[in-house]
């Protein structure tokens, strides 16, 4: 019976030399050393620049309400009527079938009525005169009136008037204005105020087929 042993003996030898001849081909292997962390270099500063903070948002404000402003009402023109008459704007609300003539003056107003033109004068002629009965008075019979003496100045509705024989509607009048003479001022004006009416509209008619 043949023995095993120097085959098993050699075999480990070779084993052994193959395995240093196999460590010795490879390199050495360095150990780990710990990675030291680099450094990032501060921005440069720049002087002179400044530097603005973005702002932050601004809640919404809240809407305004959109309001409207009625224009200021312009100054009435003057009425007459017949011509002999002032009044107030009540009779804008006649029928048109009793006006017999129409006539408007800016700055070609009869003598009489010629410094009260700032605004026009709208004189209404009536077909019957008759229909125009009315109490009248004239500005010097207002002042008397109103108890003034020595001068009087007269106007209406701040224009002053040279004649005091112009008549007046006394449903027309809306305010009187006295100022005393003085010292400084030795005449008394008169400033007389002609009422403003709303207009009326006349009803309205409803068509017949409605049964109303």
């Amino acid at each position: 019976m043949r023995s095993f042993w120097p085959n098993t003996l050699s075999l480990t030898a070779v084993c052994c030399c193959a395995a240093q001849l196999s460590m010795a081909q490879h390199p050495a292997i360095l150990p780990i050393a710990p990675v030291v962390p680099r450094v990032q270099p501060a921005a440069p500063v720049l002087r002179g620049v400044d530097i603005v903070p973005f702002p932050a948002a601004q809640p919404p404000s809240p809407k305004q309400p959109i309001t409207y402003q009625r224009p200021a009402p312009q100054p009435d023109p003057l009425y007459v009527l017949n011509g002999q008459v002032i009044i107030d704007n009540s009779f804008l609300n006649i029928m048109p079938d009793d006006i017999g003539k129409l006539d408007v003056y800016k700055s070609d107003a009869p003598r009489k009525w010629r410094s009260l033109t700032a605004h026009g004068i709208i004189d209404i002629t009536l077909k019957d005169k008759s229909k125009a009965r009315m109490k009248t008075r004239t500005l010097a019979e207002i002042g008397k009136w109103l108890h003034v003496s020595g001068p009087v100045s007269y106007s209406i509705n701040g224009m002053p008037v040279g004649e005091s024989d112009l008549r007046i509607a006394t449903v027309a009048i809306g305010e009187m204005k006295v100022t005393r003479a003085t010292a400084a001022a030795p005449t008394t004006s008169v400033n007389i105020q002609i009422a403003h009416h709303i207009p009326r509209h006349p009803p309205r008619t409803l068509p017949a087929s409605l049964g109303l």
